[in-house]
């Protein structure tokens, strides 16, 4: 027997000498399983086991302010539930130490699933913040990448619980699948119950890809019900997304009531199914807001308002859209259409028939049928030409800018009613007057150098 004893002693002082020199905060995990390596920003660590985290339940310690992190590696699906920061102080779910894929079918709810939460931000900016249209589909390094799940992240609403300024940022989604309702694999979805307000809602900075339903789904379905009784959004922002290939809208935003901004997203393939009320690059239906600098390269309707309120006052400016056969279309009262450039539009350029709707120093080129239909005492000063012969820089290489020689250079107001931007991002005006179209032409045109180079060869 006590040949057999000393070994395990000796296993006993080797454990003790080890907890010794153990961190603090380790020895209070007495029975846990060994964590993974965080990073010094983590209030705690996700392991790669859980697919619950629940305020209520494992989670009631989390508090406003808190990261929890997603250590890198392969995972199966998230619910988060009842999960609530505060303003200024959200409660962070992203990776560290490298990128986190979630993939599997464990829940219908998709790859992350978020319920009665608020103030919640999920971003896959832990290691890398190159996501979204602000680099092509080969530069894209998303931390958190979400693919062949039933949705990638869908909030869920219901009747009682609350659903508020939740923040997606940062996420690589493709390929989800849904055997049952195809259509129902979506990229990024919020869709509001009947009678339920959503406030505060913003997806940014994420890479969607190969959807058979929408890209970015925001607001409810109104099916003909009051206005009063839908699901409702205010304060919605979608911006810097590159969404490509999807079979519905690449981004739907319904029933979105006050404040939203749709801008700087880029679509590419919108709408493959050619399914109908499902066919644009932006779909837009019973909502407000502006859209403004996003590219849309599709086949069917590029930029669209479906369903209208009374008098939305709707902005759309600084939009490039290529290739639709209705490139623009906005049928309700007060919609103001300027500086966008319109590209290669089939049947339609921009389509504005409601009473008081502006359009003005808009470009489009190549149209093959109706370039404006708007009432002409609507109209302004738009370029309307052939492709050619607008003077870009390279419309076979889908570079729209503008060369000194177009005829849209210095053509708009001097003193009008202009963003004060371009699609770039660059100040308007850099001449004398502002140019037509999404983009303002850093050159000298044919007018300053009129005006100029007389007073400079003195």
């Amino acid at each position: 027997m006590e040949k057999h004893r000393w070994p395990h002693v000796r296993r006993w002082i080797w454990l003790l000498a080890l907890l010794a020199v153990m961190p603090a905060g380790l020895l209070g995990m007495a029975g846990a399983v060994p964590l993974i390596a965080a990073d010094a920003g983590c209030t705690e660590i996700i392991q790669p086991e859980v697919t619950q985290i629940n305020g209520l339940t494992d989670h009631a310690q989390t508090k406003p302010g808190d990261v929890l992190c997603l250590p890198a590696g392969t995972r199966q699906n998230i619910q988060v539930k009842n999960l609530h920061g505060s303003p200024g102080s959200p409660i962070t779910i992203r990776n560290s130490g490298g990128n986190v894929f979630i993939t599997g079918t464990l829940y219908a709810n998709g790859g992350i699933g978020i319920q009665n939460s608020s103030y919640l931000r999920v971003t896959g900016s832990g290691v890398s913040e190159k996501c979204g249209a602000e680099y092509s589909p080969s530069a894209q390094e998303c931390g958190i990448e979400i693919g062949f799940t039933n949705k990638g992240i869908r909030l869920v609403t219901q009747v009682g619980e609350q659903v508020d300024h939740i923040e997606i940022d940062h996420v690589y989604i493709h390929d989800p699948s849904n055997p049952i309702t195809p259509t129902d694999a979506r990229g990024i979805i919020v869709h509001p119950v009947s009678g339920q307000l959503v406030v505060g809602f913003s997806a940014h900075h994420n890479y969607v890809l190969r959807t058979a339903g929408e890209g970015i789904y925001i607001g409810s379905e109104p099916h003909g019900e009051p206005l009063d009784s839908l699901g409702r959004l205010e304060d919605v922002e979608a911006s810097y997304n590159l969404i490509e290939q999807t079979g519905y809208d690449g981004i739907k935003v319904k029933v979105v009531l006050k404040n939203v901004k749709i801008h700087h997203n880029i679509v590419r393939g919108a709408a493959l199914s050619h399914t109908p009320q499902h066919d644009a690059g932006i779909q837009i239906a019973l909502s407000v807001g502006e859209y403004y600098n996003n590219y849309v390269e599709t086949e069917l309707e590029g930029i669209a308002m479906g369903r209208i309120l009374d008098s939305p006052e709707t902005k759309y400016y600084n939009n490039v859209v290529v290739g639709a056969d209705v490139c623009l279309t906005a049928p309700e009262a007060g919609a103001q259409l300027y500086n966008n450039t319109l590209v290669g539009c089939g049947t339609v350029g921009i389509s504005a028939p409601g009473v008081g709707s502006r359009v003005f120093d808009n470009i489009v080129a190549g149209t093959k049928a109706t370039p404006i239909d708007a009432p002409a005492a609507n109209t302004g000063a738009n370029l309307i030409a052939s492709t050619a012969s607008m003077h870009f820089v390279n419309s076979a290489a889908g570079d729209y800018h503008l060369l000194a020689i177009s005829g849209a250079v210095d053509a708009g107001g001097s003193a009008g009613f202009f963003p004060a931007f371009d699609y770039d991002d660059n100040a308007r005006p850099f001449g004398p007057k502002s140019d037509l179209g999404a983009y303002e032409c850093k050159c000298i045109s044919a007018l300053q150098e009129k005006l100029f180079l007389p007073l400079l060869n003195r």
